[in-house]
């Protein structure tokens, strides 16, 4: 790897680890993920790989759970302590294009991702609560990404259990 990333800047692995002991990783980084496109044992991220085989797993190729997956029921991961990956929820309003977030929460395990709540700004409710109807109109837009935390006590609870 020519990238030395730290695990505030990786998303791990649920459960798969590399033949060395260490999680599998990607980068959080959008462009950088997908260039790379495959699951990379976390030692390799952060330059702790030397002299030693590392396990790469290509997306095309295998399937493995992020530590953020709503189907992650135990919330397992293979993150070393320290930090705690949670998920945000972005939402965007058809009707007069205002954006707006959740708090990071822990989604491992729910049965839904975050509701949006109608529009703060014009009250535009469609698709609000995770179900409408097509002839209702356009669905209130929502998009999840992953952010990385340093473990507090707050964050560890969040991560921990709804």
């Amino acid at each position: 790897m020519t990238e030395k990333l730290t695990d505030k800047e990786l998303l791990y692995a649920a459960t798969s680890r590399c033949s060395c002991g260490a999680g599998l990783a990607h980068p959080l980084d959008h462009e950088l993920a997908f260039a790379i496109s495959a699951w990379v044992c976390s030692a390799a991220w952060k330059g702790e790989a030397e002299g030693k085989e590392h396990d790469s797993y290509h997306w095309a190729m295998y399937k493995i759970r992020e530590e953020t997956s709503i189907n992650n029921d135990g919330g397992r991961t293979t993150r070393p302590a320290g930090t705690v990956a949670l998920t945000v929820g972005k939402a965007t309003c058809p009707q007069c294009q205002h954006s707006w977030e959740s708090e990071p929460y822990n989604a491992c395990g729910l049965s839904h991702h975050w509701f949006s709540g109608p529009c703060p700004k014009c009250g535009y409710s469609v698709g609000s609560a995770g179900t409408w109807r097509t002839g209702e109109g356009e669905a209130i837009e929502k998009r999840y990404r992953d952010v990385v935390l340093d473990a507090t006590p707050s964050t560890a609870e969040s991560q921990a259990g709804q």
